[in-house]
Order: C-alpha cells, then sequence, then structure tokens
C-alpha cells in the first residue's frame, strides 16, 4: 500500500531523526542506514496504471534491518503486511 506508516513507527520507537542523509529523487531515504532502519521503495513504470505490472505498472518493495525482537513497523501496519 506504501503509506510508511511502518517507517514513522519504526523512527518513533528507535528515537532515530526524521531526515536521512541519503535521500531519494523523490525525497525519500535511498537505504536502510544508521538513521532509517525501514524503509518503502517504489518501483514505477511508463503510465503506472496498473499495480505489480512489469509494464505501465508499479510496486512497493518493504526493506527492514529485522533486528527488533518485538517491532513497531508490525503493530503500525493498518494492512498487516
Amino acid at each position: 500500500m506504501g503509506c510508511k506508516a511502518c517507517v514513522a513507527a519504526c523512527k518513533q520507537a528507535n528515537n532515530n531523526r526524521r531526515n536521512s542523509p541519503r535521500r531519494t529523487a523523490s525525497g525519500h531515504s535511498a537505504d536502510t542506514s544508521g538513521y532509517t532502519y525501514n524503509i518503502i521503495k517504489v518501483y514505477r513504470n511508463g503510465t503506472m496504471e496498473k499495480k505489480d505490472a512489469e509494464v505501465n505498472g508499479y510496486a512497493f518493495m518493504k526493506i527492514s534491518c529485522l533486528h527488533c525482537a518485538d517491532p513497531s513497523c508490525v503493530s503500525a501496519c493498518p494492512v498487516s503486511a
């Protein structure tokens, strides 16, 4: 869904600052780091008409550090991803 609630919950739980030094053109964190343990990457192609389509589609990919025993990102997800 790409709402990034998990990213915000992780930052809050781990007391990390909001901004990461490495950012993408859209202003989001480029990769996990010491400032950002959890990110959502968006892959886009063409017109982005259909989710999960290779041509003219888009998809979200969650990348996590996997170091928490009871991760805040899991409980923050509105769709139980």
